[in-house]
Protein backbone atom coordinates (compact mmCIF):
# COMPACT_ATOMS: atom_id res chain seq x y z
CA UNK A 1 0.00 0.00 0.00
CA UNK A 2 3.14 2.60 1.15
CA UNK A 3 4.69 1.46 -2.21
CA UNK A 4 1.00 2.88 -4.87
CA UNK A 5 0.83 5.83 -2.75
CA UNK A 6 4.91 7.10 -3.27
CA UNK A 7 3.79 5.85 -7.42
CA UNK A 8 0.80 8.06 -7.31
CA UNK A 9 3.00 11.00 -5.44
CA UNK A 10 5.69 10.86 -7.90
CA UNK A 11 3.56 10.54 -10.96
CA UNK A 12 1.55 13.84 -9.57
CA UNK A 13 5.09 15.28 -8.88
CA UNK A 14 6.00 14.38 -12.36
CA UNK A 15 2.78 15.98 -13.98
CA UNK A 16 1.97 19.13 -11.35
CA UNK A 17 6.02 20.35 -10.94
CA UNK A 18 6.02 21.66 -14.49
CA UNK A 19 2.95 22.53 -14.52
CA UNK A 20 3.23 24.74 -11.51
CA UNK A 21 6.90 26.28 -12.65
CA UNK A 22 4.86 27.33 -15.94
CA UNK A 23 1.98 29.11 -14.27
CA UNK A 24 4.23 30.73 -11.83
CA UNK A 25 6.63 31.99 -14.75
CA UNK A 26 3.52 33.23 -16.30
CA UNK A 27 3.90 37.20 -16.19
CA UNK A 28 0.07 38.04 -15.13
CA UNK A 29 -0.16 35.33 -12.10
CA UNK A 30 3.36 36.11 -11.07
CA UNK A 31 1.98 39.86 -10.65
CA UNK A 32 -0.68 39.06 -9.07
CA UNK A 33 0.67 36.89 -6.68
CA UNK A 34 3.52 39.70 -6.04
CA UNK A 35 0.90 42.30 -5.77
CA UNK A 36 -1.41 40.90 -3.43
CA UNK A 37 1.09 40.51 -0.83
CA UNK A 38 1.21 44.21 -0.07
CA UNK A 39 -2.34 43.70 1.11
CA UNK A 40 -1.77 41.09 3.83
CA UNK A 41 -0.37 43.53 6.59
CA UNK A 42 -3.57 45.89 5.87
CA UNK A 43 -5.73 43.07 5.67
CA UNK A 44 -4.27 41.80 9.21
CA UNK A 45 -4.60 45.72 10.24
CA UNK A 46 -8.08 45.82 9.07
CA UNK A 47 -9.31 42.61 10.97
CA UNK A 48 -8.01 43.18 14.46
CA UNK A 49 -9.84 46.78 13.56
CA UNK A 50 -13.06 45.48 13.11
CA UNK A 51 -12.63 43.09 15.59
CA UNK A 52 -12.08 45.03 18.80
CA UNK A 53 -14.50 47.50 17.20
CA UNK A 54 -17.00 45.07 17.10
CA UNK A 55 -16.55 42.21 19.68
CA UNK A 56 -18.04 38.91 19.14
CA UNK A 57 -19.85 39.45 23.14
CA UNK A 58 -23.11 37.47 23.64
CA UNK A 59 -26.21 39.79 25.05
CA UNK A 60 -26.97 39.06 28.83
CA UNK A 61 -23.07 38.07 29.39
CA UNK A 62 -21.41 38.78 32.99
CA UNK A 63 -17.60 37.75 31.79
CA UNK A 64 -16.06 41.17 33.09
CA UNK A 65 -13.19 40.73 30.25
CA UNK A 66 -15.88 40.38 27.35
CA UNK A 67 -17.40 43.50 29.32
CA UNK A 68 -14.36 45.41 29.18
CA UNK A 69 -13.91 44.84 25.52
CA UNK A 70 -17.41 45.67 24.80
CA UNK A 71 -16.88 49.23 26.86
CA UNK A 72 -13.51 49.45 24.81
CA UNK A 73 -15.43 49.05 22.01
CA UNK A 74 -18.11 51.31 22.30
CA UNK A 75 -15.58 54.02 22.72
CA UNK A 76 -13.19 53.81 20.53
CA UNK A 77 -15.41 52.58 17.36
CA UNK A 78 -15.33 55.42 15.01
CA UNK A 79 -11.31 55.44 14.86
CA UNK A 80 -11.51 51.67 15.19
CA UNK A 81 -13.66 51.56 12.06
CA UNK A 82 -11.94 54.21 10.04
CA UNK A 83 -8.70 52.12 10.38
CA UNK A 84 -11.03 49.16 8.82
CA UNK A 85 -12.35 51.24 6.20
CA UNK A 86 -8.73 52.65 5.35
CA UNK A 87 -7.14 49.26 4.96
CA UNK A 88 -9.79 46.13 4.16
CA UNK A 89 -12.81 49.06 3.05
CA UNK A 90 -10.19 50.43 0.69
CA UNK A 91 -8.56 47.42 -0.16
CA UNK A 92 -8.97 47.38 -4.28
CA UNK A 93 -7.08 50.23 -4.24
CA UNK A 94 -4.09 48.74 -2.82
CA UNK A 95 -4.43 45.46 -5.29
CA UNK A 96 -4.40 47.93 -8.40
CA UNK A 97 -1.75 49.71 -7.02
CA UNK A 98 0.82 46.29 -6.03
CA UNK A 99 -0.52 44.42 -8.88
CA UNK A 100 -0.04 46.92 -11.77
CA UNK A 101 3.65 47.70 -10.02
CA UNK A 102 4.42 43.83 -10.08
CA UNK A 103 3.77 43.95 -13.47
CA UNK A 104 5.39 46.82 -14.57
CA UNK A 105 8.60 45.30 -12.96
CA UNK A 106 7.72 42.20 -14.86
CA UNK A 107 7.22 44.07 -18.62
CA UNK A 108 10.70 46.26 -17.24
CA UNK A 109 8.22 49.59 -16.94
CA UNK A 110 8.59 52.89 -14.59
CA UNK A 111 7.19 51.10 -11.48
CA UNK A 112 6.10 54.09 -9.71
CA UNK A 113 4.61 55.50 -13.13
CA UNK A 114 2.26 53.08 -14.26
CA UNK A 115 1.31 51.96 -10.66
CA UNK A 116 -0.09 55.62 -10.39
CA UNK A 117 -1.66 55.33 -13.87
CA UNK A 118 -3.82 52.89 -13.20
CA UNK A 119 -4.81 53.76 -10.10
CA UNK A 120 -5.99 56.76 -11.40
CA UNK A 121 -7.57 55.09 -14.04
CA UNK A 122 -9.26 52.53 -11.21
CA UNK A 123 -10.77 55.33 -8.92
CA UNK A 124 -11.71 57.68 -12.04
CA UNK A 125 -14.04 54.50 -13.24
CA UNK A 126 -14.90 52.92 -9.82
CA UNK A 127 -15.39 55.48 -7.38
CA UNK A 128 -18.31 57.02 -8.70
CA UNK A 129 -17.98 61.20 -7.31
CA UNK A 130 -21.64 62.56 -6.02
CA UNK A 131 -22.50 66.26 -4.47
CA UNK A 132 -22.61 66.70 -0.84
CA UNK A 133 -24.52 69.47 0.55
CA UNK A 134 -22.06 71.24 2.17
CA UNK A 135 -19.22 69.77 1.83
CA UNK A 136 -19.46 69.02 -2.29
CA UNK A 137 -17.88 66.59 -4.33
CA UNK A 138 -16.77 63.21 -2.72
CA UNK A 139 -16.38 59.66 -4.37
CA UNK A 140 -18.53 56.75 -3.34
CA UNK A 141 -16.39 53.54 -1.71
CA UNK A 142 -18.93 51.18 -2.64
CA UNK A 143 -16.45 49.86 -5.41
CA UNK A 144 -13.31 50.81 -3.59
CA UNK A 145 -13.66 47.63 -0.95
CA UNK A 146 -13.75 43.99 -1.90
CA UNK A 147 -16.25 44.54 -4.28
CA UNK A 148 -14.06 46.24 -6.89
CA UNK A 149 -10.98 44.23 -6.26
CA UNK A 150 -11.34 41.72 -9.33
CA UNK A 151 -12.12 45.06 -11.40
CA UNK A 152 -8.65 47.07 -9.89
CA UNK A 153 -6.67 43.16 -11.47
CA UNK A 154 -8.87 43.92 -14.43
CA UNK A 155 -7.61 47.42 -14.93
CA UNK A 156 -3.70 46.98 -13.64
CA UNK A 157 -3.50 44.13 -16.12
CA UNK A 158 -5.53 46.19 -19.06
CA UNK A 159 -3.24 49.29 -17.91
CA UNK A 160 0.15 47.38 -18.28
CA UNK A 161 -0.79 46.46 -21.52
CA UNK A 162 -1.35 49.60 -23.21
CA UNK A 163 1.98 51.29 -21.28
CA UNK A 164 3.97 48.36 -23.04
CA UNK A 165 2.30 48.37 -25.99
CA UNK A 166 2.81 52.53 -26.38
CA UNK A 167 6.37 51.80 -25.23
CA UNK A 168 7.06 48.99 -27.90
CA UNK A 169 5.37 51.16 -30.57
CA UNK A 170 7.46 54.58 -29.50
CA UNK A 171 4.42 56.53 -29.03
CA UNK A 172 4.81 59.14 -26.51
CA UNK A 173 2.70 62.13 -25.17
CA UNK A 174 5.29 65.02 -25.07
CA UNK A 175 4.35 68.66 -23.59
CA UNK A 176 5.48 71.62 -25.66
CA UNK A 177 6.22 73.66 -22.75
CA UNK A 178 9.12 72.65 -20.46
CA UNK A 179 8.47 72.62 -16.87
CA UNK A 180 10.98 75.07 -15.87
CA UNK A 181 10.25 77.42 -19.06
CA UNK A 182 6.58 77.40 -18.05
CA UNK A 183 7.44 78.04 -13.89
CA UNK A 184 9.84 80.93 -15.24
CA UNK A 185 6.85 81.94 -17.43
CA UNK A 186 4.40 82.25 -14.55
CA UNK A 187 6.93 83.80 -11.92
CA UNK A 188 7.26 86.75 -14.82
CA UNK A 189 3.55 87.26 -14.43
Amino acid sequence: MKRLIEKIQDKLQDVLLPLASKLNSEPHLSALKNGMTITIPLMIIGGFAMLLAVPPVPAGTTNSILLAWLNFSATYKSPLMALYNLSIGAISVYVVFGVSGALAVEYKLNKMTTSIIALFLFWLTAAEPFGLEGIGQVSSMTFLGAQGMFYAIIVSFITCEVIKFFMLKNIKIKCRIKFPQMLLHLLRH
